[in-house]
């Protein structure tokens, strides 16, 4: 009886090779990668879908408020609505000013309110939608004789305050690059800036018109300062994404949701709520 193949057949016997049942192999080496899938997708799965997205921003009142009845503001109200829209969950962490946000980049989904550079689009997905327009004006002491003409050059010999990292528009910070402002003076926050102004420490200060009314009427001085002349620039204000691939996603997103909530009117009613802020 002629032994069965591959069983202890005698020396010299010729073996028929075992193969392996059709798809076998190649049902074998799927294996590993099916489980790598699996392990990819348990892995990033929460990341973009049940943890909610990091936001964070800043006391920028009255844009943003980190008050102690819950963080509010109009900035605020305009973002949770638009990731509401997205149907996306968000924790917001509050920092007491931009420069400490803009060192959690690294951490966070998304920033805002800021304002869009060629530095910071390095770094960041700019939507093409903006979440409002913010009236950049030189704020004086009632007294002052100061009269802004809408010419940058003209505050040359004037003592102008602004806050450190700050960006005013492409126009201003141009004229800050060139030196334009010898007696240039910075401060940590916008506080800083309106204090020493009211303390007749600095001639002028460029602010957010709605951000300086706002400070003045927390330092109840709404009465001893004034804008002088028209504005200095008139500036977008964004809501940005870290730069990663699925942010490039959402920031896409983002910006549908709010030309949706633009056409249907939200947006508007939210505004509404607020009024004129400055």
């Amino acid at each position: 009886m002629r032994p069965e193949p591959g069983l202890n057949a005698p020396a010299g016997t010729h073996q028929r090779p075992t193969h392996s049942a059709p798809g076998m192999k190649r049902s074998m080496k799927t294996r590993p990668l099916i489980a790598c899938i699996a392990l990819f997708g348990a892995l990033v799965a929460p990341c973009t879908l049940a943890q909610p997205l990091e936001l964070a921003t800043f006391d920028y009142p009255p844009y943003m408020v980190d008050g102690n009845g819950g963080h509010k503001g109009m900035a605020i109200d305009i973002v949770n609505a638009v990731f509401k829209h997205m149907q996306l969950n968000t924790h917001l962490q509050f920092f007491p000013a931009q420069r400490a946000m803009m060192m959690e980049i690294g951490k966070v989904d998304a920033i805002f309110t800021i304002k869009k550079t060629n530095e910071r689009e390095a770094i960041l997905y700019f939507p093409r939608e903006p979440l409002f327009t913010q009236d950049f004006v030189i704020f004086v002491h009632k007294d002052s004789t100061l009269k802004f003409t809408g010419d940058l050059a003209s505050l040359n010999q004037v003592s102008i305050g602004i806050v450190n990292n700050a960006s005013y528009g492409p126009r201003f910070d141009a004229a800050v690059a060139k030196g334009t402002f010898p007696r240039l003076e910075l401060a940590n926050d916008f506080e800083q800036n309106f204090r020493k102004l009211l303390a007749h420490r600095m001639e002028a200060v460029v602010s957010s018109r709605a951000v300086g009314i706002a400070m003045l009427r927390k330092l109840r001085a709404l009465d001893q300062v004034k804008v002088s002349g028209p504005s200095v620039e008139e500036l977008p204000s964004y809501l940005a994404f870290r730069r990663t691939p699925v942010n490039s996603t959402l920031s896409k997103r983002f910006d549908e949701s709010m030309r949706i909530m633009k056409e249907d009117g939200s947006l508007a009613k939210i505004l509404k709520r607020y009024g004129p802020l400055g």
